[in-house]
């Protein structure tokens, strides 16, 4: 049930896309232990995004939430690879993205008509 949002700066190909949605769905399950079948990703581009009161063309957000919770190290595992893949696959700078984990109760995240929790 992870959900993963990503607002980006840059506007990104499908092809680009496929390849952020393959990406997260790797680091997710190898460092949450997460499956792809559960993984739900959306990827904005095109964003107006603003840091350090100056419009980012190269940066973005990406929030992570998920139900249950992760240790600070599997946290750190992650911010790691999604960093590493959008500087080498995307081109955006690390020091310009920030990545935010929201942990939920299963009983305030709903799916298919019912709570997890």
């Amino acid at each position: 049930m992870p959900y993963l949002d990503f607002a980006l700066a840059k506007t990104i190909g499908s092809e680009q896309e496929e390849l952020l949605k393959a990406e997260a769905a790797r680091i997710m399950q190898r460092y949450a232990g997460k499956s792809e079948n559960w993984l739900y990703v959306r990827i904005a581009g095109g964003q107006s995004l603003f840091f350090q009161g100056k419009r980012v063309e190269q940066g973005g957000v990406v929030q992570i939430q998920l139900v249950g919770s992760l240790a600070g190290s599997q946290k750190k595992e992650i911010i790691t690879e999604i960093g590493r893949v959008l500087e080498s696959q995307l081109g955006i700078p690390k020091d310009q993205v920030y990545i935010v984990f929201t942990e939920v109760k299963g009983e305030n995240w709903g799916w298919n008509g019912q709570a997890f929790g």
